[in-house]
């Protein structure tokens, strides 16, 4: 990606002030006020960041966090067929690459199970989550199965995370775990 390229994805991202919670529901009104991506960007980011290109997937720019002296950090939405997700990402500012990117909220299905997962980003670039699941019936929801943890965005850009970026596999870990 060039310097241009970056430059215009980055106009898309408006610079909010922190502390900021995400669920899966709040993309309702970030849409509904952001600027949404022409298809070449959102193809553009598809091919760069993410795993290839998803003809059934949709990326809606959410926000960018002050801009450091090395590093963008930005928040968007992707979106597929069993996962809607937001994504933190920090993107360096000398070669406009990934340095670090982390799923922090957002609601993900396997087909049997719904893991939804809600984030707060504080003042001082710590991400609390809070992680739980559903069975197939919204009645199927248990407490136990729920999980707080936290990211970090650290200097240079890279984001520690004290969990799986895939929030499935702690409920596979947790179910694992033999029962007394």
């Amino acid at each position: 990606m060039t310097k241009k390229e970056l430059a215009e994805i980055l106009d898309y991202f408006p610079e909010i002030e922190l502390p900021v919670s995400l669920a899966p529901d709040s993309i309702k009104d970030i849409s509904s006020t952001n600027k949404h991506l022409p298809e070449r960007l959102q193809l553009l980011i598809f091919s760069t960041w993410e795993e290839g290109i998803d003809e059934d997937g949709e990326i809606i720019p959410c926000f960018e966090l002050e801009a450091q002296d090395d590093f963008y950090t930005i928040v968007y939405w992707k979106a597929n067929l069993l996962s809607h997700e937001f994504v933190l990402a920090t993107i360096s500012r000398e070669n406009q690459t990934i340095i670090s990117k982390k799923i922090i909220a957002g609601l993900i299905s396997d087909g049997d199970r719904v893991v939804q997962s809600v984030a707060n980003i504080q003042e001082d670039n710590i991400i609390h989550i809070m992680a739980g699941e559903m069975g197939p019936n919204s009645s199927d929801y248990n407490p136990l199965s729920s999980n707080a943890f936290f990211m970090e965005i650290l200097p240079g850009g890279n984001i520690y995370s004290q969990k799986e970026d895939q929030p499935l596999a702690w409920v596979e870990s947790e179910k694992s775990t033999p029962q007394d």
